[in-house]
C-alpha cells in the first residue's frame, strides 16, 4: 500500500476542509430555502396589504357614488335642473351657493361638485369657471346618464381638472 507522508500543516488543511464542506454545504442548501420561504412570505404579506388596500378603495368611490346618488335627490337640485332640462329660467348662480353652502362641506375629499343637464352643460358648480362648459362628450357624463357611475379622470398639463 502506497503511504502518503504530508506534513502537519497539509492534515490540518484537509481535516478542516473534511469538516468545513459539509457545513458549507449544509449552509448554503439551508439559506437558499430560507430564501425562498421568507420571499414567498413576504409576497402573500404585501398581497394581503394591497387587498386591504383594495377594499378600502372601493369602499371609498361606493361612498362617493352614494354621496352623488345622495345630491341628485335633493329639491333645489333636482327643480333647478327641471327648469334646466325643460328650457325655463333657473339660477345657476342660487344652485352654486346651494352646493357650496349645503353639499361641499359634506364631504372634504370631494374638490368639486358639478350639476350637469341632461345635455351635457354644466349648469352648475362649487366653481364657476365650469358654468356652461360643455362636458357630453366626456366618459363621467356618458356612463352617468343612465346610472350613478364612478369613471376615473386623469388631469394633464393642460387641463388641471381632467374636465
Amino acid at each position: 500500500m502506497l503511504k502518503i507522508r504530508l506534513s502537519l500543516v497539509q492534515k490540518a488543511i484537509i481535516s478542516f476542509a473534511v469538516i468545513f464542506a459539509p457545513i458549507a454545504i449544509t449552509f448554503f442548501i439551508g439559506y437558499r430555502d430560507n430564501k425562498e420561504h421568507y420571499k414567498k412570505l413576504i409576497i402573500n404579506d404585501l398581497v394581503v396589504i394591497a387587498e386591504a388596500y383594495e377594499a378600502q378603495i372601493f369602499q371609498f368611490l361606493e361612498m362617493n357614488k352614494q354621496r352623488a346618488i345622495d345630491f341628485s335627490t335633493d329639491g333645489t337640485i333636482v327643480k333647478e335642473v327641471e327648469n334646466a332640462a325643460a328650457g325655463r329660467p333657473y339660477s345657476s348662480a342660487l344652485l352654486g351657493a346651494h352646493l357650496l353652502r349645503n353639499k361641499a362641506p359634506l364631504d372634504k375629499t370631494i374638490q368639486e361638485v358639478l350639476v350637469i343637464s341632461p345635455l351635457g352643460r354644466v349648469i352648475a358648480s362649487t366653481n364657476n369657471e365650469l358654468i356652461g362648459a360643455d362636458v357630453s362628450d366626456k366618459p363621467f357624463f356618458l356612463k352617468g346618464k343612465t346610472n350613478a357611475e364612478m369613471v376615473e379622470t386623469a388631469a394633464t398639463a393642460n387641463n388641471a381638472r381632467g374636465l
